[in-house]
């Protein structure tokens, strides 16, 4: 039986040993970075130790999600989603600003909360969407005692605002208040 001498195994072993904390961080910068390091490596002991140390980060982190192997169809695939996602999120947004800056003539939301302020017994309504308007003329509001009303906001000229409760008469103006 021949025993291989243990002197260039121990080196190539203390060579690959010396080598992995520059492969590590090496690799921190890119997934491959440190397998591709390996290739420098001139003893072929050492290379194979530097070889299997990193296919099995590689491994590990493959198996804790860290690292992802697709192939090119189906990263296109996910790529071509993603555009479309955004495309989609790029659209709403649009179409919410061009609300905001264009809003509808009329619009009905229900009515959260109502409550009079002032001395004239004027009422100041929280809408479902957040909104908040104050009334700021006279005019008989009626809302129900259960609740479920719904404020109809209509634009008029000049930027003011007419409301009515229920589609109720009478009208009365309104004005944004949040």
């Amino acid at each position: 039986m021949v025993h291989a001498p243990k002197k260039p195994i121990l080196a190539a072993v203390a060579a690959a040993l010396f080598t992995l904390p520059q492969l590590a961080a090496a690799q921190s910068a890119a997934p491959l970075s440190g397998l591709y390091a390996c290739e420098a490596l001139t003893q072929t002991d050492a290379q194979l130790a530097c070889f299997r140390a990193e296919t099995a980060k590689l491994r590990a982190a493959e198996t804790t999600g860290d690292i992802v192997a697709l192939e090119k169809e189906t990263f296109a695939e996910i790529k071509k989603e993603e555009a479309k996602a955004a495309e989609k999120e790029l659209t709403e947004l649009k179409a919410a600003e061009d609300i905001r800056k264009n809003p509808p003539k009329q619009r009905s939301l229900a009515i959260q909360s109502a409550e009079t302020y002032g001395a004239n017994g004027y009422i100041r309504f929280t809408l479902e969407n957040g909104e908040v308007w104050r009334q700021v003329e006279s005019g008989r509001v009626r809302l129900s005692k259960g609740g479920g009303d719904v404020l109809t906001i209509k634009r008029k000229s000049l930027g003011s605002s007419l409301g009515r409760v229920n589609d109720k008469r009478p009208s009365f103006r309104i004005k944004r208040v949040e």
